[in-house]
């Protein structure tokens, strides 16, 4: 098998297991030993993470999924009730759990680089405004968005990030971006599914209610497998491997006369996502052969692909319906070798082939 989408889970890091074994089994808010063992693990998990985002002027709080979380921070802020469409804005690229509030909300339109509108964030916010929400990266295209400029444009408003595609593939740093919620998650770095945490900055209002007990164990899973990622090292590595997918491609799509192009003509993205179309194709089609071949891609975001329609990210950047519903999106990360790639880059050909030869 040769796995291509990272950017919806990855496989769990052996650092991540050994720091499952590693930690107490306790409840932390047990007054006894094995309890205030499991505190020491979770006081040390939390000094980790906020020192990797610089989120020592805030607290973290550990949710199932990021999903989750956005959902959370919007109902809180919200307070749930009836709310006026100019209490909350966001990117007209977002994902799908801030998305799903879009019918009571601005959306912000996309350039088709996929980087926000500055222009129009400015005519949509207003003193109303109470929530603004973002992608740091988008887990379509890999568009990384200019998350230290918001805050000047956005007035009163609080400011929330989901930054779940941007962790370990460029550096976080709240205090330079001053939002006021982060949102992170473990199973795209490597961790077991089941953890993710909310950074919010202090003396922000906010209720919370009981969350129950910690997760100690896949907590501490999580800040050691963060902790012991090297942000620089990583990025190059697939920088270098993201280069050769894209040359080798190139080359022998050039040789076999098969047009395709890359959605995002931008630099401003992560290496790790690839977004591509192949003209007169439908990805579906290309998808299902290829894991046929044992190739796992996938077609636009992983969160949609239990319906065959067009992603609203990528038409919100511009494309066609038909444009859409013909791209592929690879995801690397640094367990892929280069010979994967280059058999990957032979079978799509050969499949794209059989396809325009039936």
């Amino acid at each position: 098998m040769i796995y291509l989408d990272h950017a919806s889970t990855t496989q769990v890091k052996s650092i991540a297991i050994a720091a499952i074994d590693e930690c107490s089994f306790g409840n932390p808010n047990s007054i006894h030993d094995s309890g205030f063992e499991a505190l020491k693990f979770l006081k040390q998990s939390e000094k980790l993470v906020k020192e990797q985002i610089n989120g020592e002027n805030g607290d973290l709080y550990w949710f199932s999924s990021a999903s989750l979380i956005n959902y959370f921070v919007i109902n809180n802020v919200l307070k749930t009730g009836i709310y006026n469409p100019a209490d909350f804005v966001c990117s007209s690229t977002t994902h799908k759990s801030i998305k799903n509030f879009a019918y009571k909300s601005k959306l912000v339109n996309s350039l088709k680089s996929g980087l926000i509108s500055l222009d129009d964030l400015k005519l949509k916010i207003n003193e109303d405004t109470r929530l603004f929400s973002l992608l740091y990266v988008n887990n379509e295209t890999g568009v990384i968005q200019p998350v230290d400029q918001i805050k000047k444009y956005i007035k009163n408003s609080l400011y929330h990030l989901d930054a779940v595609q941007a962790l370990t593939k460029i550096p976080i740093d709240v205090q330079k971006i001053d939002c006021d919620f982060l949102t992170l998650s473990g199973h795209k770095i490597g961790t077991p599914k089941g953890i993710a945490c909310l950074w919010v900055k202090k003396d922000i209002a906010f209720h919370l209610p009981y969350l129950g007990t910690p997760p100690v164990p896949l907590i501490y899973s999580f800040a050691e497998t963060l902790n012991f990622t090297n942000i620089h090292e990583k990025q190059k590595d697939i920088n270098n491997k993201a280069k050769f997918f894209k040359f080798t491609l190139k080359e022998i799509c050039a040789l076999n006369n098969i047009e395709f192009e890359y959605t995002v003509q931008t630099e401003n993205t992560v290496p790790n996502i690839i977004s591509i179309r192949f003209l007169g194709l439908e990805s579906s089609d290309i998808l299902m052969s290829l894991n046929n071949e044992g190739i796992q891609v996938s077609a636009g975001s992983a969160c949609n692909s239990t319906k065959i329609e067009p992603s609203y990210v990528l038409m919100a950047m511009g494309l066609s319906e038909d444009q859409a519903l013909s791209t592929l999106r690879f995801s690397i990360s640094e367990n892929n070798t280069y010979s994967e790639l280059k058999e990957t880059v032979i079978k799509l050909v050969t499949i794209i082939k059989d396809i325009n030869n039936e």
